[in-house]
């Protein structure tokens, strides 16, 4: 017995210094707001670790992310804490679920650990009233007593990845298809020109079925988007997309008529915006100057290439 209590000690205390003791905390001092409301949500992970950078990742969730402000570190004792916030918007009411929200604790580069936040519920209506705005202020993390079984979620995680990545690795080998030797691809917007077009030729008379046509518009032009810009619009919020059109497309006219489409779409699938003639006028013209521009650009890169290949073979 004694000899088994050297050597499970010695891991034990071993296990404790090794690994960090995190915790993370998602709250909102806004349970209750209206459509359209910006909605602030705190994210706070308190960790032992020595951690200098956190990436944040919200789960899906039916809300459109606004904005967010930089993490602040703070040390406290033996303590890192991290606060950040985002601010969130909902188009419909209900009761929506907020989170969990995924932190990927990075030091150096390197990621060290990685944490699930709980949820939030946040409540939606037409419009508060002087009693909904009385709310709570949000909770601080729970002092961490430093429990010795805390190494137990870590093994359990560690599960939990490796049947992932087992699932995933299954699912990409089935999903790998025939390709003919004679199939062409089309070019993206060659591709969305002709798909916009067919779907502007069967505009909606009945304003009920504004919401489906905004819904196969919007997996055109973010198709459009992954294939042009290579990177996956298909699974970002507009907000999401805007952020990252800023680094791929220089035009900002181009930016500008995306942000407008983006803006008209999400009011009609979120909030049961119901647009005006003159409004889907706009919205067509803004997609026809993109897909014209795009073309014009294409041309004169294909005549510069043809120019340099000229110059090059004398």
């Amino acid at each position: 017995m004694k000899k088994l209590a050297g050597i499970v000690l010695p891991l034990f205390i071993f296990t404790l210094i090794i690994f960090p003791q995190t915790q993370i905390s998602l709250s909102t001092p806004d349970p209750t707001g209206s459509i359209g409301d910006r909605i602030k949500v705190k994210i706070i992970i308190k960790t032992s670790g020595e951690i200098d950078d956190i990436k944040f990742k919200f789960s899906p969730g039916k809300f459109e992310l606004i904005s967010e402000t930089k993490t602040v570190k703070n040390i406290d004792k033996n303590f890192s804490i991290f606060e950040k916030n985002f601010f969130i918007s909902f188009f419909k009411t209900g009761v929506f679920k907020v989170g969990p929200v995924i932190a990927v604790l990075r030091k150096n580069g390197h990621k060290v650990e990685t944490r699930e936040s709980n949820s939030v519920s946040i409540k939606i209506i037409s419009s508060l009233t002087g009693k909904e705005k009385d709310i709570l202020p949000p909770k601080d993390p729970i002092e961490i007593n430093g429990n010795p079984f805390f190494i137990l979620k870590y093994l359990f995680f560690l599960m939990i990845i490796l049947f992932t990545g087992l699932l995933i690795f299954r699912k990409l080998k089935r999903k790998k298809r025939f390709i003919p030797e004679n199939y062409i691809q089309i070019p993206p917007l060659d591709e969305f020109e002709n798909r916009i077009k067919t779907l502007f030729a069967d505009t909606p008379k009945d304003k009920k079925k504004y919401k489906r046509f905004f819904i196969k518009f919007s997996l055109i032009y973010k198709r459009f988007l992954t294939l042009y810009y290579n990177f996956n619009a298909e699974e970002m919020t507009s907000f999401e997309i805007n952020k990252a059109m800023k680094t791929e497309e220089n035009d900002r006219k181009i930016r500008s008529k995306f942000e407008k489409i983006f803006y008209t779409s999400d009011l009609v699938k979120f909030a049961k915006h119901i647009p005006s003639e003159s409004e889907m006028t706009n919205v067509k013209d803004d997609i026809d100057f993109i897909i014209e521009t795009l073309k014009e650009r294409e041309k004169l890169e294909k005549i510069r290439e043809e120019v340099g290949n000229v110059s090059n073979s004398k």
